[in-house]
């Protein structure tokens, strides 16, 4: 496959409702022990032209969590991208884990993924509907594949997060991805697209992060290969169960450390004035283009709103705050104060 031709189809939005994995789960600092998932990921399965490596990766990933309880049921690639509104231009991680919390994945038995060599873009509305008709055995034994919880987690977390389960990531593709050891991009080389493969384990001595791809660049690609600590990774989705009472232990965490910015310092509230700055904050980040700040900006979205709104920092404070706390975890600003 081409590189400079590929669709692969990761897609990254603002979701301020998202699980965020650390503030549930109160991860720190890295742990001792790194689960290693490589020995438990099924057999590699080629998505060719298929811009469906979101189905692919969830699939994967979501039959080494079984596998480890002693399971070895395949899953369908196709049919959870489209019904978590997978598009030709890809889709996006939670949507897709939300229809495998509520509903599962078809089992490859009751439901096959169309082979890459079947795929082709003429037929793209065809596909999609196939994808979607499901016989009765198929809706009723899909259940067995059901997802108990979900959550967005940085790379800060990811060994901690592999513990738990395998690791959905993103990544963008350049050059040297095509290899089987894949080094970081040049200074200033442009993606060729973004992409979701599965963290299988992060050797925790020298930080390389192996992964199972499912899009095939060289002949006998058995799907693992291993990205350079220094790789850029965007964002990765856990499987981790969460639990019950999830929303309050993330409200109760975020009050306690941003209770001034969250009572709106005092003022009265104007959610007009709130939303016009919600849309226009991602304008902004996306005019910053780096996808990895973007996609940690979900973490404190309303927070960064109210500073705006009513705090009097800029947009490029808030932007600049979240790049620092992408990499070192701490943040620039004390938003409990008026700038």
């Amino acid at each position: 496959m081409n590189i400079k031709t590929m669709r692969t189809g990761a897609e990254l939005r603002i979701d301020p409702n998202l699980a965020q994995y650390d503030l549930i789960f109160g991860a720190g600092a890295v742990p001792q022990i790194c689960k290693d998932w490589r020995l438990l990921m099924p057999k590699f399965r080629n998505q060719g032209g298929k811009p469906l490596c979101g189905g692919y990766s969830l699939a994967n990933a979501k039959y080494a969590l079984d596998k480890d309880q002693l399971s070895d049921k395949v899953y369908n690639c196709d049919t959870v991208f489209f019904e978590g509104n997978g598009s030709k231009n890809g889709s996006y991680m939670p949507d897709l884990m939300a229809i495998v919390k509520d509903r599962g994945i078809p089992l490859e038995e009751d439901k096959p993924t169309l082979p890459a060599n079947q795929f082709d873009w003429a037929n793209w509305d065809k596909f999609k509907a196939d994808s979607l008709a499901l016989s009765e055995i198929a809706k009723s034994r899909r259940q067995i594949a059901k997802i108990l919880g979900y959550s967005s987690v940085i790379p800060l977390y990811f060994a901690d997060a592999l513990n738990f389960s395998p690791v959905i990531i993103i990544i963008e593709l350049y050059k040297s991805y095509t290899e089987n050891y894949v080094l970081p991009p040049k200074e200033g080389e442009k993606p060729f697209s973004r992409h979701f493969v599965d963290i299988e384990w992060i050797d925790l001595n020298n930080g390389d992060v192996h992964i199972f791809d499912s899009v095939q660049f060289k002949a006998g690609f058995d799907g693992h290969k291993v990205l350079n600590k220094d790789y850029p990774i965007i964002v990765g989705y856990s499987m981790r169960d969460l639990p019950l009472e999830w929303r309050d232990i993330t409200a109760t965490k975020q009050k306690t450390e941003f209770w001034n910015c969250l009572a709106h310092y005092d003022m009265p509230r104007n959610y007009e004035a709130e939303v016009k700055i919600g849309f226009q904050m991602v304008k902004e980040f996306k005019k910053f283009k780096n996808d990895s700040v973007f996609a940690a900006a979900s973490r404190f979205w309303t927070v960064y709103i109210n500073a705006v709104c009513y705090g009097n920092y800029t947009y490029t404070d808030v932007i600049n705050d979240c790049y620092n706390w992408r990499r070192t975890g701490k943040h620039i600003w004390d938003f409990n104060k008026i700038k």
